[in-house]
């Protein structure tokens, strides 16, 4: 644009404003307040080191199980595929919780590949590298309940699944690919050979998932199996046949949920060890099946009854494996011996005796111990009674997921005050922070529960949604009624809570979150950044009741990146976690009609996603939106607005197009600029293109101007954008 060498005192000088990058976006703040680099608003886009604006990548579903289809499975993983990969569910309609599985049977490479989705009549399993999956079955086809979310944690090499009021439900959850199935002659007994050692156990209740057969099916829950070696097992079908099954659709064996202990607590029997051997510093130990069977590995036992036995009256020892139903082995500093003889006891109760695990709304890994909310007793077989009391929480024993001490392994936060305990974390190496509604307390030194002190970190601030805690780095970040708030740890780590919300400058976001279903939101931390899904109420105040829009904070840049929505209102989200290794590992989220979703995994910006039950894919265009500060020369003369100019480019995967407008302030009203389009010589941005575009706004009258863009085609960056005009009003009468 045309500019002067001088200027004289009654010329208009030119003068420019503008943004050489962008690095987050502030919308508590009017935006003629901004500083250079911040935006007014950035919806489904990110932000790198690099200052650049770009569409966020897409949504892609990895598994959507719940369907109508009669087919068994259809699996089809293709990005542009627009047929989910669906299960047949007899009628189900909801997906109720999830979680991410490591399974500790398998090697290294594969560890984090499973997904745990809880439906209402069974489970799924995912595994996340190679797309496929399996069913797991229930106990007794127990049913979770419409509309009631459960919340599933894996601790101890074992999936649990926590029901408010109801028997919780675990998994020793093992999976193992079929290589070959067969019945052979006119029998029911069904022969599975497995590809690698299944580590299963005569006795199980097993689900037998995509084995393609003509009569009848090997297929289905609660399987009880027959071990016939490590890859070889048996078990019963409806009917008899003569058959070899095919196994070209990827067909799995996975454990079943059972319910977890419940009724009166029988307290454990002395242990009558009649053989023990000590070769090089490890006793292996011979005892009855019904002895060993209430050993765990990491429980520790006591010498009653010194016996024959090298070892001492009262010393202790932790059970280190348990290689067979009669045999479990121990470190000593001992000799080597042969067939020794002792008594030995797992720890007793004291006071009013132990309990079976509790129900509960959650639970918490901590200090190798499960610690639950203390919300119910259990008071028979399946059956619960609520307590009237929700500030409370109970330990387990160390590795003991069915033993809790209601008497010394028990703690009460706020006794009397209208307090109750909302979500656990655990901090440093013996500090659990009890996070409540109005408050947050620390129990510190763990390590022995019955020694352990709590003391309140403050009742200024409580937590709202549970799923909401995040540490990173010297900050735990949770979602209370102030926002995102957090504590952070300072020397010797002492804790204190910070002073601003971190969502301060993104309030106008916060006060759109449905104070009603607020608890629902989900967390994540990924990639320096901070997901937080929130049901945000559309901005004409129409009411979300689930999680619809991410709010994502970029710790890199210290600022709010961007409110991530899909266009759709049907889509929604229940649960979130990382999971996966390698180019699998990201986040994930889920929703109530079962979709299995990663978020940023597709280069083109298009999001794929199920909403039907049963239904094909949809396919949306992530609607990227940038609306920049308001340029105003830090002068409140009105200006006169002349030209702008913009560098842009094209994600190197796909062309670009995006809509430019401006909206005036003083006099109010919007402009429309032009698209990229127009720009680029009536041709879409092509791939990996990067351009200057200029154009004239027109020469409109107004105190300042903010450009607002928005993409119907691609993944557009942007880079830098500057705007020129001059002073055009310094009359001392009121601009009209």
């Amino acid at each position: 644009m045309p500019r002067y060498t001088t200027y004289g005192k009654l010329d208009d000088k030119v003068m420019e404003d503008g943004d050489r990058g962008f690095i987050g976006f502030n919308n508590r703040l009017r935006p003629d307040q901004l500083q250079p680099s911040l935006l007014a608003n950035s919806e489904n886009a990110r932000m790198g080191t690099s200052g650049q604006w770009q569409v966020r990548k897409g949504i892609q579903e990895v598994l959507a199980p719940l369907g109508l289809s009669t087919n068994a499975l259809t699996l089809s993983f293709s990005l542009n595929d627009s047929s989910p990969p669906t299960l047949n569910d007899d009628g189900e309609n909801q997906l109720y919780g999830a979680c991410p599985f490591s399974d500790p049977n398998i090697g290294a490479e594969n560890v984090s590949q499973y997904i745990v989705a809880a439906a209402n009549a069974k489970a799924f399993l995912l595994h996340i590298n190679d797309k496929t999956s399996c069913e797991i079955g229930y106990p007794g086809g127990a049913i979770l309940g419409v509309n009631k979310p459960v919340n599933m944690i894996q601790a101890f090499n074992k999936v649990f699944l926590f029901r408010d009021g109801l028997t919780p439900l675990e998994n020793r959850l093992r999976v193992s690919t079929i290589s070959a199935a067969a019945v052979v002659g006119s029998t029911n007994v069904c022969t599975i050979t497995t590809s690698a050692p299944h580590n299963l156990i005569t006795g199980e209740l097993v689900t037998i998932s995509n084995l393609g057969f003509s009569t009848t099916t090997p297929n289905g829950s609660a399987k009880t199996i027959t071990v016939t070696g490590t890859t070889t097992f048996t078990y019963a079908l409806e009917a008899s046949g003569n058959e070899t099954y095919t196994v070209t659709n990827n067909p799995r064996v996975a454990t079943d949920f059972t319910k977890v202990a419940s009724g009166t607590y029988t307290q454990p029997v002395p242990i009558d060890v009649s053989d023990c051997d000590i070769s090089n510093g490890v006793a292996t130990c011979t005892a009855s099946t019904g002895d060993v069977a209430q050993l765990a590995v990491g429980n520790e036992i006591t010498i009653s009854v010194v016996d024959s036995s090298p070892f001492l009256l009262g010393e202790t020892f932790t059970i280190a494996s348990i290689p067979s139903t009669t045999t479990f082995t121990i470190i000593t500093d001992q000799a080597d011996v042969t067939n020794k003889a002792f008594l030995c006891t797992l720890p007793q109760s004291v006071a009013g005796g132990y309990t079976h695990m509790p129900s509960a709304l959650f639970g918490h890994y901590h200090q190798k111990r499960l610690v639950l909310p203390f919300k119910y007793t259990v008071s028979g077989t399946d059956t619960y009674t609520y307590r009237n009391i929700q500030d409370e929480i109970i330990f387990s024993d160390i590795l003991d997921s069915d033993t809790f001490d209601p008497f010394y392994n028990q703690f009460r936060f706020n006794a009397g005050m209208s307090d109750r305990v909302v979500a656990m974390h655990s901090f440093s190496e013996d500090v659990l922070i009890v996070f409540n509604r109005n408050s947050i307390h620390l129990v510190e030194g763990t390590s022995v529960v019955k020694n352990a002190t709590t003391r309140l970190l403050t009742d200024e601030i409580g937590i709202i949604g549970k799923d909401t805690i995040e540490q990173v780095g010297n900050q735990i970040l949770f979602l209370s009624d102030n926002g995102v708030y957090g504590i952070g740890f300072i020397e010797g780590y002492q804790l204190r809570g910070l002073e601003v919300p971190l969502s301060e400058s993104i309030q106008k976001t916060i006060d759109r979150i449905n104070k009603d279903h607020i608890s629902k939101s989900q967390s994540c931390y990924f990639d320096n950044r901070y997901y937080l899904a929130v049901p945000l109420n559309d901005e004409d105040g129409t009411q979300r009741r689930e999680c619809n829009a991410i709010l994502v904070y970029n710790f890199l840049n210290k600022q709010w990146e961007s409110i991530d929505t899909v266009n759709n209102q049907a889509f929604n989200i229940r649960n979130m976690f990382v999971a996966g290794e390698g180019l699998s590992r990201g986040v994930y989220v889920t929703n109530n009609l079962g979709g299995i979703n990663k978020l940023e995994e597709r280069v083109d910006g298009i999001d794929v996603y199920t909403v039907v039950i049963g239904g094909t894919n949809t396919f949306t265009q992530a609607k990227g939106a940038l609306t920049t500060r308001q340029y105003t020369y830090n002068s409140l003369d009105r200006k006169k607005w002349r030209s702008f100019e913009m560098h842009v480019e094209s994600a190197p995967s796909n062309k670009s197009d995006f809509d430019i407008n401006g909206e005036l302030e003083n006099l109010d009203r919007e402009i429309s600029i032009g698209t990229l389009n127009e720009f680029n010589g009536n041709s879409d941005l092509s791939e990996g293109e990067d351009v200057s575009i200029r154009g004239r706004l027109g020469n409109p009258r107004a105190y300042g101007v903010q450009f607002k863009i928005t993409n119907p085609l691609g993944r557009p960056i942007v880079r830098a954008l500057k705007v020129d005009g001059i002073e055009s009003f310094r009359s001392v009468d009121k601009a009209e």
